[in-house]
């Protein structure tokens, strides 16, 4: 599996779990703030913080037609469909004006949709997640790491006036 299909898998696997979560247990119990909260959760950690940093430069870097591109674009597709259906019954009247954008046209309506299916399930999400989850959090270790190693240097560092002076 090429690298680029993985990057492209992974929030596609999120966006999922992420329906199942909202869709099948927040709101039947009419518990809207979860759902609220997760939705805003994944926008700006999973996609804005991470994920968007990497496709911006693969859209930008890669052919029209090349594959890499294809994937990205596709996987944009469907997170963005999902989103504007689960966000449908909190905000509607947003979801409507999102709807029309991404190609729902005039005569159809976000509120005539269940919600959205996603491309099959493939044996290795579980391996996808435990990589993501590894990639998001390796930074937050190294930049600890430097900053204690940093810190630590500077304590050793004792001030003395330079052998001119």
């Amino acid at each position: 599996m090429p690298i680029w299909w993985k990057s492209t898998a992974t929030p596609l696997v999120l966006a999922r779990l992420l329906q199942e979560r909202v869709a099948g247990d927040y709101y039947p119990r009419y518990a809207f703030h979860f759902a609220v909260q997760d939705i805003v959760q994944f926008c700006s950690e999973e996609l804005g913080a991470f994920y968007l940093d990497i496709l911006k430069d693969r859209l930008y870097t890669t052919k029209t037609g090349s594959h890499a591109r294809r994937s990205a674009q596709t996987a944009l597709y469907h997170i963005t469909r999902s989103l504007v259906l689960l966000m449908s019954p909190i905000l509607c009247f947003t979801a409507e004006e999102a709807w029309d954008i991404i190609g729902g046209g005039e005569e159809d309506s976000v509120l005539f949709h269940t919600w959205h299916n996603f491309p099959p399930a493939s044996a290795g999400e579980a391996e996808l997640l435990h990589k993501w989850t590894a990639v998001r959090e390796n930074p937050r270790r190294g930049q600890r790491r430097h900053r204690t190693a940093a810190h630590r240097q500077n304590r050793r560092l004792v001030p003395c006036r330079p052998k001119w002076y």
